[in-house]
């Protein structure tokens, strides 16, 4: 008897832990996709891009993120694959800004911006997914900006 209330109890912490780590999917219905297989001009309001990692290799995209001279606040933030590095560089100075999880930055959208990922040491094959959303903040008064 203690056997088997000991393999139920088990079996119940296994089942707890399988249900509480379930995947939420972020994506949501609707919301563009873009993969890193060319540039990006003049995206959505809200859309993902996904990377299909593998090994120490660094991959990127250029994203411009509008048409006109201005600029705009976003949020950017990873989905998923937290391990994994990601970083924006302007290629007209070399200047680099690393995301962690989730950033709120303002760009300017004029210019190209290059994103980069890469699955920091990790051999196995990762899809890191990244969501940005435009927020309804100045630009002009928005002080964290690249």
């Amino acid at each position: 008897m203690k056997k088997l209330s000991s393999i139920l109890i088990l079996a119940l912490l296994i089942g707890i832990c399988f249900f509480s780590c379930k995947k939420i999917d972020d994506t949501g219905d609707g919301i563009k996709i873009y993969t890193i297989d060319e540039d990006i001009t003049n995206p959505p309001d809200s859309f993902l891009l996904q990377y299909n990692l593998k090994t120490n290799i660094n991959y990127s995209v250029n994203i411009q993120l509008g048409q006109d001279s201005g600029g705009s606040v976003w949020m950017i933030r990873k989905v998923n694959s937290f391990n994994a590095r990601f970083w924006i560089t302007r290629p007209k100075d070399d200047s680099i800004f690393y995301i962690q999880d989730e950033t709120i930055i303002g760009l300017k959208n004029d210019i190209y911006y290059r994103f980069y990922a890469n699955n920091n040491n990790y051999q196995d094959l990762r899809k890191l997914t990244v969501k940005f959303n435009k927020l309804n903040y100045n630009y002009d008064t928005f002080n964290n900006k690249f």
